[in-house]
């Protein structure tokens, strides 16, 4: 039950980091819990308390606060709301 998913997410991991740069994939491996909880409540019917909730909502956001160019989007922002203004 476990060698599989894991040899499957090994895999995957090795094509997408031959696809793109290392240290842009680095901050996915903290995906590897949250599809193990899913997984976990689909396959085996698991309960997810609010803890593990909460837990899964923290990293999901961390890894969009890594990921996510937030000085890019707000001069974008700003430049389109000037062009709409004019």
């Amino acid at each position: 039950l476990v060698v599989f998913p894991t040899t499957l997410g090994y895999v995957f991991w090795n094509i997408l980091v031959k696809k793109y740069k290392t240290t842009s994939m680095h901050s996915f491996v903290f995906l590897m819990p949250v599809s193990g909880i899913i997984l976990s409540a689909v396959v085996l019917h698991e309960k997810i308390s609010g803890n593990i909730l909460s837990a899964l909502f923290l990293i999901v956001t961390g890894i969009m606060i890594v990921n996510f160019d937030f000085i890019s989007f707000i001069k974008n922002k700003t430049r389109k709301e000037e062009n709409y203004g004019s």
